[in-house]
């Protein structure tokens, strides 16, 4: 898997590399799979975008459109918004392989957590 960042500031791309043991009987990429890439890309995105290093998931909403089949697989987070504790980033996965497919698209709330002190 590898990181790039994008000519928009308020985004980055992760790809990675269709391999057989991450598809289901079917032969198309498992959508737990395609979930993680999407949360490692908003992930990302939005962590740079806040200037923060330690973000969680707060909600995450995915729609699968079409089979990933041929890879490399691209998730590209968008930041849509980010304000004091939060953050809203879109992510697109496409399939490269397929002509740029689109497989999924997402919408993610993050949190920061750095600015939180911890309780006992």
């Amino acid at each position: 898997m590898d990181w790039r960042r994008t000519d928009d500031p308020g985004s980055l791309s992760v790809r990675m590399d269709l391999r057989p043991e991450l598809c289901g009987p079917a032969g198309s990429l498992e959508g737990g799979v395609i979930c993680t890439l999407a949360d490692v890309a908003r992930a990302s995105a939005c962590a740079m975008a806040m200037g923060t290093h330690l973000v969680a998931t707060e909600h995450m909403a995915i729609s699968f459109l079409a089979p990933g089949r041929i890879g490399p697989i691209c998730a590209t987070g968008s930041v849509l918004r980010t304000g004091a504790i939060d953050g809203v980033a879109e992510v697109r996965i496409v399939d490269q392989g397929r002509d740029g497919r689109l497989v999924a698209v997402s919408l993610v709330t993050v949190r920061d957590l750095s600015s939180r002190t911890p309780t006992s």
